[in-house]
């Protein structure tokens, strides 16, 4: 999309590491999108979800409005991510593909490639080393998704 083409040059500029990329425009959405917990009901059954668009022009946002905002900025420059799904505690982020340091522990194997945690939710997130309150980002997602290649959603233990 046009629209977001140029926001993503604007945001990357010159930059050529996909991984520093990668971590530019998660900058770019924990820092300059609001995280909206009142657009979401907590039982899991309800949750406002907006378009990119949508929530660069509000600058609010659920978890998955945020994920799908990252991914679409990754989509711009062609950053292979995956769609990582969390049901315990219903929560949806987002795994990138690149050279990050793992010290946070949240470093997975998705189809043969290290994919690290790129979390939309938390406020400055540094890919590979900040490390989350939750308890449950200490395991690996329970269902992936890459939305580039298929719709399909798999349970993590048959790729």
């Amino acid at each position: 999309e046009r629209s977001l083409t140029q926001l993503v040059n604007d945001i990357v500029g010159p930059e050529t590491d996909t991984s520093r990329k990668a971590q530019l425009l998660l900058d770019f959405v924990t820092r300059q999108i609001a995280y909206d917990t009142t657009e979401d009901d907590w039982s899991g059954q309800h949750q406002v979800m907006k378009r990119p668009n949508e929530v660069l022009m509000t600058k609010t946002a659920t978890c998955g409005g945020l994920v799908t905002l990252y991914a679409s900025l990754l989509e711009q420059v062609g950053i292979n991510y995956w769609l990582v799904y969390y049901p315990s505690n219903k929560h949806i982020a987002v795994a990138v593909e690149g050279k990050f340091s793992n010290t946070n522990g949240y470093q997975y194997m998705i189809d043969g490639k290290a994919c690290s945690l790129a979390e939309t939710t938390g406020r400055g997130f540094v890919i590979g080393k900040t490390r989350l309150l939750d308890s449950e980002f200490e395991k690996s997602p329970e269902l992936y998704q890459q939305p580039t290649r298929s719709q399909l959603i798999y349970p993590k233990t048959t790729k």
